[in-house]
């Protein structure tokens, strides 16, 4: 069995993705360890950095996550003559340059970080066996180097994790049998300004205030406080539908979560990718809607999903979500699938979506 070191720094919000990435390659017969360091760099984390140069040839790979933290390891990863290094670049470098240039910082230090940026994928890109990226690059450093590109979609968990299973499934499928009356629509993020918030608030105020209701429309925010949750807050506030949006910002386990997710209709990805000058993606949460059986709405073409009748794709802007849209979609999904829809989109995500399947091209090159 091949073995590869997962290195990447310790952020909570990308512990679930990291741990997900490693069953995803121990489900392909590759014995996957992980090491998580810390912002802060502490005494400790310095001394398992120093450490790294000792053991990281008992590996046959090591995957790196590209973040700011990823410089430090560049003398222990390049100095290995064994083991094939794997970069991980989760955000097109073509739009992180779009965002350092939108960017609020100084013109100087946007300047310098570019620099940095370019500067260091040279350095780097020429050392690297393969390159994992999960949308479609423009930046002509990177695209040098295309013969190493793997491109991938993100995956998701096992659904063991989440607690999915037939009991979950059908306890969903009676929720949707006695609530043909509502539509709990239900967003869980990291909220940025891309998620486009705003236009499902906006459009369950033009739903509300045109008195053509068909359903009650209710929508559950699950995302920690932060100012782009004020400020939708604010607007909910403002637009006197307090009682329409639910906000969840206290931290919950994954059990808690699914519980969500089985009152939920229909889970709201991205809707105002235009901000960051997105068009293509593979979001992890979109995956997760769908694992927990769940329709979603999206503005964006996602490689995995867009030609499928459970996916709604509707334009990237900043006007209102159209309610009406949203609840003939789903009323067409419940004719054709009736109670089976959630089985339906669970059996999908389970075919196509766990990393393990994600990471199959990958490991099929690993392997020769």
């Amino acid at each position: 069995m091949k073995k590869i070191l997962y290195l990447a720094n310790n952020a909570d919000k990308l512990k679930n993705k990291i741990y997900a990435q490693c069953a995803g390659f121990e489900a392909n017969n590759m014995k996957c360890d992980d090491t998580l360091f810390n912002y802060s760099l502490t005494i400790k984390d310095l001394i398992a950095m120093f450490k790294l140069r000792y053991f990281i040839n008992k590996y046959d790979f090591v995957y790196v996550r590209m973040q700011s933290l990823f410089l430090l390891f560049y003398p222990w990863l390049f100095c290995c003559q064994k083991t094939k290094v794997i970069l991980e670049i989760p955000t097109p470098i073509s739009v992180m340059i779009h965002e350092i240039r939108i960017g609020r910082k100084p013109y100087v230090l946007q300047i310098m970080y570019r620099l940095w940026l370019k500067i260091f994928l040279k350095l780097v890109l020429r050392h690297v066996y393969k390159i994992i990226e999960y949308s479609d690059e423009k930046n002509n450093t990177i695209l040098y180097y295309k013969q190493k590109i793997i491109q991938i979609n993100n995956g998701v968990d096992f659904p063991e994790k989440y607690g999915v299973d037939e009991v979950y499934l059908r306890l969903k499928q009676l929720n949707i049998n006695t609530s043909a009356n509502e539509l709990n629509l239900i967003m869980v993020a990291n909220l940025q300004e891309a998620h486009g918030l705003e236009r499902a608030i906006y459009g369950l105020y033009n739903y509300y205030k045109n008195n053509e209701v068909t359903k009650k429309i209710t929508l559950t925010v699950i995302a920690g406080e932060c100012q782009i949750l004020n400020k939708n807050r604010e607007l909910t506030k403002k637009l006197n539908i307090m009682n329409r949006v639910i906000f969840i910002t206290d931290v919950i386990d994954i059990k808690e979560l699914t519980k969500y997710y089985q009152k939920a209709h229909i889970g709201l990805g991205a809707m105002g990718s235009y901000l960051k000058n997105i068009k293509y993606g593979s979001a992890i949460k979109v995956r997760e809607y769908i694992l927990l059986g769940l329709p979603v709405v999206l503005d964006y073409h996602d490689y995995d999903v867009y030609d499928l009748d459970f996916v709604l794709q509707i334009k990237s802007s900043d006007t209102p979500l159209d309610i009406n849209e949203i609840i003939n979609f789903y009323d067409k999904l419940i004719r054709k699938y009736q109670f089976e829809l959630s089985f339906y989109i669970y059996r999908f995500a389970i075919n196509n979506l766990l990393w393990s399947k994600k990471f199959k091209p990958l490991i099929d090159i690993l392997d020769k």
